[in-house]
């Protein structure tokens, strides 16, 4: 039976590597969470200019219902609205910051799964020295 300062020498360095292990998944589970963080910010910054392009969209879309209301002099046809360059631009430019939304959302998960797998390989290749 081994003794116990031999026990205690064997364990030490056990014990540091795994403190080691531990610091190094917690400085970068602390990094990835400052990254995401940055991330959603940008996502928050692009929804707030898709509310933005939304408010222009509907005021330029009333201007051209509004307009088309009093064209119109026949109850038998229907008010036309016509698709001004404003609203063209709009509606492009939210459908860009919706697909922006969605490649940010896609890029961050993909950022994530690979941030796990270099860390699992560098705790592997850690814990097989």
């Amino acid at each position: 039976m081994p003794s116990a300062p031999t026990l205690l020498t064997e364990s030490i360095p056990a014990m540091l590597q795994n403190l080691s292990i531990g610091l190094r998944t917690l400085s970068g589970e602390l990094r990835w969470l400052v990254r995401s963080t940055v991330h959603a910010h940008e996502v928050r910054q692009v929804e707030k200019r898709i509310a933005q392009e939304l408010v222009l969209l509907g005021r330029t879309s009333e201007e051209a219902i509004r307009a088309a209301k009093s064209v119109t002099t026949s109850k038998d046809s229907p008010a036309s609205i016509e698709i001004t360059p404003e609203i063209d631009l709009a509606f492009r430019q939210v459908d860009f910051l919706r697909d922006e939304i969605k490649r940010l959302e896609q890029e961050l998960q993909e950022q994530r799964t690979r941030f796990i797998e270099k860390q699992r390989s560098s705790l592997e290749e850690n814990s097989a020295e």
